[in-house]
């Protein structure tokens, strides 16, 4: 098949390689995956240095990059200039399907397109009266896929999805540890959802600092000055600052768990299957994608959220019983590139099979 793949998000640019944005590294290793199985790969950009790659067509269809854009306004314009000359090179380069990797202004040009397009949601469902509320319902019709079985559900019977396809990871870059150092670890934005909270008080009560990776983007903030910073005082708990790999890894493989105490119903959950592919096991509350990703008992414990920090302090007290063998082997059975590729081919080869002749 001859592939275009678009993420025109202003977040790919290298200035903000101080924030995590999960869906740049997917988006590329789909690239390289799809190449590496023989298909006709176009990845549409700016020209951005970090996304050259002989791997795959990378198609440069606008000078000077992402890194120029100064204010949050311009993003709307970029997003739109990118997506617009994306399209308009796939329909000269006889592009068959194009997969927008994340939901954008792209759209728009998807629905006015000739070439079949599909687009990954990477978001919860937002309220109906908010913007990115309507801006789903106003494409509900058209081609979706969701990144876990309960986002699916949570969308709902009237929007379009067409597959689940569960993110991936090359685990061959992860290092692996079968024992573990003397700390808990958290990962993620510092915000009221993810959890923070309570994965400090687990610290605190079970004896075992918590150490925190994030990045310092979140220090100004109200929730961070007022709720977190006094609780990191009092408890122990340490901040790494924010990390990428390999530093990042070589800290997971020696935690003893990763804390995942979420609120919120999270589409994914990369740290999960990161963690998991160095050995660690995680320790997450029921909700969202948690009971899809860990096995309960085997690679972890799922929490029932109405425990709280008491079913979580329980869950530490028996990770001795987890081998950390078996969670690697979790990933490398259910959550590699080669399976999200795969996944992603199928719904290629679906929505193929049903253009008109």
């Amino acid at each position: 098949m001859k592939i275009g793949l678009l993420l025109p998000s202003l977040l790919m640019a290298p200035r903000f390689s101080d924030r995590i944005f999960a869906p740049k590294d997917l988006f590329l290793s789909l690239a390289a995956g799809l190449k590496k199985r023989g298909h006709d790969v176009h990845v549409y950009d700016s020209g951005d240095p970090q996304l050259a790659s002989k791997e795959f067509t990378s198609v440069k269809i606008r000078k000077g990059g992402s890194q120029q854009l100064l204010y949050r306004l311009n993003a709307t314009e970029y997003e739109a200039d990118i997506s617009e000359r994306a399209f308009r090179e796939a329909a000269k380069n006889n592009v068959e399907i194009m997969h927008i990797y994340m939901d954008s202004i792209a759209q728009y040009f998807a629905r006015i397109s000739p070439i079949p397009a599909v687009t990954t949601i990477h978001d919860p469902v937002f309220p109906e009266d908010s913007l990115e509320g309507w801006h789903y319902r106003h494409f509900a019709d058209m081609p979706h896929v969701a990144i876990s079985r309960r986002q699916q559900e949570l969308y709902g019977k009237d929007f379009t999805i067409v597959g689940v396809v569960h993110h991936g990871v090359d685990t061959c870059t992860f290092p692996f540890s079968d024992t573990a150092g003397n700390y808990l670890a958290f990962v993620g934005r510092l915000i009221e959802e993810k959890g923070l909270e309570d994965a400090l008080a687990v610290g605190r009560e079970v004896h075992v600092p918590l150490q925190i990776a994030t990045s310092g983007n979140y220090f100004d903030t109200d929730y961070y000055k007022n709720r977190i910073e006094p609780l990191i005082h009092a408890s122990g708990a340490t901040m790494t600052g924010f990390m990428q790999k390999p530093a990042r890894d070589a800290w997971m493989k020696k935690a003893r768990a990763l804390l995942f105490p979420i609120h919120w119903e999270e589409p994914f959950g990369m740290v999960m299957i990161e963690a998991m592919a160095c050995g660690t096991p995680v320790i997450a509350y029921n909700r969202g994608s948690v009971p899809e990703i860990i096995r309960d008992g085997v690679t972890g414990f799922v929490v029932d959220e109405k425990e709280g920090v008491d079913g979580l302090v329980k869950a530490i007290k028996r990770i001795g019983e987890i081998d950390r063998a078996a969670c690697r082997r979790h990933v490398e059975e259910n959550f590699t590139v080669e399976k999200m590729v795969e996944g992603y081919e199928k719904v290629y080869q679906k929505i193929l099979s049903q253009q008109p002749a």
